[in-house]
């Protein structure tokens, strides 16, 4: 892949990291969302099936941490979704049933959209 590829690639990602930053925002309102480099890291090594399976289980886990009143760090959140990313990677690799995801980017989509 050459470098012109890469940079075009990752303002394809711009899109996509605008959209999860939006969807971690909602889901996620207690805890500052991932710097944009995170969420290139995530896209160099993760689909956005992958990247979104991991922010909405991590959106699942602060909501158990707020109902027994725990606090849910950003580093704590950011590990717990890369966690969750390379399981969900884990199990496509191994050709077992995908984890239960509600993504679906046809339907997703307008949900996702960042407000301008």
């Amino acid at each position: 892949m050459s470098t012109t590829d890469v940079g075009t690639r990752q303002t394809d990602w711009t899109n996509e990291i605008l959209v999860l930053q939006g969807y971690w925002r909602k889901n996620i309102p207690s805890v500052e969302p991932p710097t944009t480099q995170q969420f290139l890291h995530w896209f160099r090594t993760n689909s956005l099936e992958v990247i979104f399976y991991g922010v909405q289980e991590t959106a699942r886990k602060n909501q158990r941490k707020q109902w027994r009143g725990l606090p849910f760090s950003q580093d704590h959140a950011i590990r717990f979704a890369s966690h969750c990313m390379r399981e969900y990677q884990d199990v496509v690799l191994r050709g077992l049933p995908k984890p239960i995801s509600s993504f679906n980017p046809a339907i997703s989509a307008p949900f996702m959209e960042v407000a301008a």
